[in-house]
């Protein structure tokens, strides 16, 4: 009667280790999938998002030096008498 009963526990054990692998490994492979398409798309996001910070910066730090320095030229005396 023990030796039944044992291998009716041991054959359900495997039974749903077995339902519960086939279940769970797609749900694992499709997560590490989604994860990694996420991770790509926030990676994109974050040099454009640097780009743009990064652009703005050395347009307005060379813009602002740029007009200044050709100020001083159009207003300098030389530039007139020449």
């Amino acid at each position: 009667m023990l030796r039944i009963r044992n291998s009716i526990f041991k054959k359900l054990l495997v039974a749903f280790m077995v339902v519960s692998l086939f279940t769970g490994l797609p749900l694992v492979l499709i997560a590490i999938d989604f994860n990694k398409h996420a991770s790509g798309v926030r990676l994109e996001q974050s040099i454009s998002q640097q780009m743009v910070i990064i652009s703005g910066y050395f347009r307005t730090e060379f813009t602002i030096g740029l007009q200044r320095s050709l100020k001083q030229i159009a207003e300098s005396d030389a530039l007139r008498d020449y």
